[in-house]
């Protein structure tokens, strides 16, 4: 039996007893008018659960992630063979999805909840999933968008990781591979969400140290100057980097 304590962002606290080891913990975005909800993912992935609830779903293996939107209304559940479900939480019912490139291995919000963009394993172009109705609906429809220098500049074979800033304005990158002159930098993004999302590159970011790559990176959620950045390098730097907006 293994006991785990966790905290939500306004501290409250639970403490979890299970036989199963947590690979996947997160909480609900708004637990004030929500239950204290946690998904939790047993060994092996088999298993979805509402925390303090039943499991709503089981067959879920092999899970690559989990991701809330902002307002708490739906949930992306991914896993590594390529398939990814979405799930609104009004009735805990979920929309299937597949990709040919490889499995998800990046997904953020825009800050409406409206939009998820989506990074694959083997593929350096993203995409850009628009839910066309509100919630719970789960109409929704896919668009690519190309990132064209990740594969000629760079020559990579896929995205790693990504993150969106809050405002919906930056995005930032890493990818898999790459050639000397780009290996291990993070590249940054310009975004615009009207009418459909679309990406200009506006430079690239070097860790301290040869040969750095970054590890896991996220912007704060609530620095009011713009967005801003932080990168844990394999160097062993962890450094934050501010992408201060000029008016568009």
């Amino acid at each position: 039996m293994t006991t785990h304590h966790v905290y939500s962002r306004f501290s409250h606290l639970w403490e979890i007893s299970t036989v199963e080891d947590i690979f996947f913990l997160d909480c609900s975005p708004h637990t004030w008018h929500l239950p204290h909800v946690i998904v939790h993912l047993s060994q092996f992935g088999m298993c979805l659960k509402v925390w303090l609830g039943t499991p709503i779903r089981r067959g879920l293996s092999n899970i690559s992630l989990v991701r809330w939107s902002p307002s708490g209304d739906y949930l992306l559940v991914a896993k590594f063979d390529g398939t990814f479900h979405f799930w609104e939480t009004n009735t805990w019912t979920s929309e299937p999805w597949s990709s040919s490139n490889g499995y998800v291995s990046g997904a953020n919000w825009d800050p409406e909840g409206r939009v998820a963009l989506l990074s694959f394993s083997n593929s350096t172009t993203l995409g850009s999933i628009h839910f066309s109705s509100k919630p719970p609906s789960l109409d929704a429809h896919l668009l690519p968008v190309e990132l064209p220098e990740i594969s000629s500049l760079i020559v990579s074979r896929g995205i790693e990781k990504l993150a969106w800033d809050a405002s919906g304005e930056r995005l930032a990158l890493s990818f898999r591979d790459g050639n000397e002159m780009y290996r291990g930098l993070i590249a940054i993004y310009d975004v615009r969400r009207s009418p459909l999302v679309s990406l200009s590159l506006v430079g690239f970011i070097r860790g301290p140290g040869e040969g750095a790559k970054p590890l896991a990176f996220a912007f704060h959620s609530k620095f009011k100057q713009g967005p801003l950045l932080s990168v844990c390098w394999s160097s062993g730097w962890c450094c934050t980097y501010p992408l201060i907006l000029r008016p568009r």
